[in-house]
């Protein structure tokens, strides 16, 4: 929510909740009007204190196709690492295309 007019910009939940291992994987959108200002920044690493300081997360994951940088490094401002590429085929638009997933995390210091 926009801070000075109160305005829904977009959203970021716990798509995945492991509670063996105390792993949460996160996802997030907005709207295009408000990309590049910071807020999903901002956003991001405030759900991932909480999680990290208010809960019983030790681990936090998110992941971004390879065609969307800028939420790589929104994962990146936000204090996420990356960990692994994963490359898997997938159809879209009846091509096959090469589709590279980024998986970042982030982890409890101990």
């Amino acid at each position: 929510m926009k801070k000075d007019t109160h305005e829904l910009i977009g959203s970021i939940c716990a798509v995945t909740i492991n509670k063996n291992d105390n792993i949460v994987e996160l996802g997030y959108c907005y709207g295009s009007k408000f990309w590049g200002k910071g807020y999903a920044t901002e956003a991001l690493r405030n759900v991932i204190l909480y999680l990290l300081n208010e809960c019983d997360v030790y681990l936090i994951e998110a992941r971004h196709i390879s065609g969307n940088p800028a939420s790589g490094k929104v994962m990146a401002k936000a204090g996420m690492h990356l960990d692994a590429v994963l490359k898997r085929e997938e159809l879209i638009n009846i091509l096959k295309k090469e589709m590279t997933k980024l998986f970042i995390r982030l982890q409890k210091k101990i």
